[in-house]
């Protein structure tokens, strides 16, 4: 199976689609409450309504709140404390209902595109091996429209899923703090020449210790993916859990790296820590000795972002 059909199944039956319904079975009366709004917007000039940053809210960027409404620990009440003030006010009975600009200021701080808009920029590239992404989430997304397509599901009566970790291209015109990088982003989408992320021969040589944390439910990484790479670096110890979600080290940092360290031999630990040696990543959250990554392969002085930081992503590419 190639890259392009194993993103496809993934997300046909991804935790993406889970998580959907699992907070509309928590929240069912959201349900209608968000297919009103894509209506609303389906239905304003232009097809949606102005951000306050001059940017604009359509049905697809509505869409965009599961990044942070679905994959945290604390996501489904944000979010539907988020839709529960989603209207003005009526004040004059049979006037038209509003999108409060409440709602608009928050879609927008939600997702911090005006301080970071690296992260939609690099998003897909980072993990680019010898091709081009091409938008690879938005060409996989249009396989499964039928199912993504929120104006669709509002007017069948189907609850409108939200999507996760995903940068499309559509992003740098409607969000005004990423049109100043559209062009760059087209350019990067096309480029080629990204070298190796992995040197699998040093991984499957590991000498160092290491313990990794495996979300089970993380919406963000999956899972078998996961597992596949770990399997490729000798010696790794690993805490597969459903207690954290993506958020894990943000949610509970002490508990998580006590768990890690605990993994690990406790001498070898506290001597690495003595000596101010060890780094803590997120890969789910993973930890290595700071000064022995380039024992096992991985290079921090050139590559993707994902190799200066530390964070693994899983070996398969999202480029196809």
């Amino acid at each position: 199976m190639d890259v392009r059909q194993r993103l496809s199944t993934r997300l046909a039956s991804s935790p993406i689609i889970t998580q959907n319904e699992k907070y509309y079975k928590r929240y069912p009366q959201d349900i209608k409450i968000i297919q009103d709004v894509v209506n609303h917007l389906q239905e304003s000039e232009g097809g949606g309504v102005p951000l306050p940053s001059g940017g604009i809210l359509t049905p697809r960027g509505l869409q965009l709140l599961g990044l942070t409404g679905l994959g945290s620990s604390t996501g489904f009440e944000r979010l539907h404390y988020l839709f529960e003030r989603v209207w003005d006010p009526v004040i004059v009975p049979g006037a038209k209902k509003q999108i409060s600009y409440y709602f608009l200021n928050a879609f927008e701080k939600w997702h911090s595109f005006d301080t970071n808009p690296l992260y939609a920029l690099m998003h897909e590239s980072i993990y680019c091996q010898g091709a081009a992404s091409q938008w690879a989430a938005h060409r996989v997304r249009a396989e499964h429209e039928n199912k993504l397509d929120a104006i669709k599901a509002a007017k069948e009566g189907r609850p409108v899923f939200l999507t996760g970790e995903m940068v499309f291209p559509w992003m740098f015109d409607e969000i005004h703090a990423l049109r100043p990088f559209k062009e760059a982003a087209n350019l990067l989408v096309e480029k080629k020449d990204w070298p190796p992320l992995y040197n699998k021969t040093k991984l499957n040589d590991n000498k160092v210790p290491v313990a990794a944390a495996v979300y089970y439910e993380d919406m963000f990484v999956n899972f078998n993916l996961a597992m596949e790479t770990a399997a490729e670096i000798a010696g790794i110890r690993l805490w597969v859990t459903n207690e954290y979600m993506h958020s894990g080290l943000r949610d509970g940092a002490s508990h998580v790296l006590d768990h890690l360290m605990g993994l690990l031999n406790v001498d070898l630990a506290l001597a690495y820590l003595d000596h101010s040696l060890v780094a803590f990543v997120s890969w789910s959250s993973i930890i290595y000795p700071k000064q022995s990554f380039h024992h096992i392969g991985l290079d921090w002085s050139v590559g993707p972002t994902t190799n200066q930081s530390g964070v693994m992503p899983p070996f398969e590419s999202a480029c196809y």
